[in-house]
């Protein structure tokens, strides 16, 4: 239970921290242009 729990965690902070990072990119993009 508690190993599962790590790798759906460590998977949820994967993929958020890839959307945050695509969010990121592209308002720096908006801004420069």
């Amino acid at each position: 239970m508690g190993l599962s729990n790590e790798i759906v965690g460590g998977f949820i902070g994967r993929i958020l921290f890839l959307i945050i990072s695509n969010i990121m990119t592209s308002l720096l993009q908006g801004l420069t242009f």
